[in-house]
């Protein structure tokens, strides 16, 4: 299950980009996200429950087995270690390069 979710994410991410409010507070979360996959599971699970738009629209492609277009056979699913790239890589794509607060703003 853990990669559905994620699959469902990248899905929503690249079909349904303007469902995301403020893609740059994502990333910036993003960034934070553990690479273990059961973990980064976890925080996408959390973050869609949060939003209950975006909880509707993954239960909906996780009932459906909606995938994105190109993730069959053509082209393999991520390694596990590589998900949380992929979705950085995948919301780079979409959004354009996020503009990221400074971690110590100066004085």
């Amino acid at each position: 299950m853990s990669t559905a979710i994620l699959d469902a994410f990248i899905n929503l991410l690249e079909e349904k980009p303007a469902v995301i409010d403020d893609h740059h507070d994502l990333y910036a979360q993003a960034l934070e996200w553990s690479g273990d996959i059961d973990d980064l599971a976890d925080r996408v699970s959390e973050y869609c429950q949060a939003r209950p738009e975006l909880c509707e629209i993954i239960k909906s492609q996780l009932n459906s087995g909606e995938r994105s277009p190109g993730m069959g056979d053509r082209v393999p699913a991520p390694k596990p270690e590589d998900y949380k790239y992929t979705i950085l890589n995948t919301m780079h794509r979409v959004y354009g390069t996020p503009v990221l607060p400074p971690q110590n703003p100066q004085p």
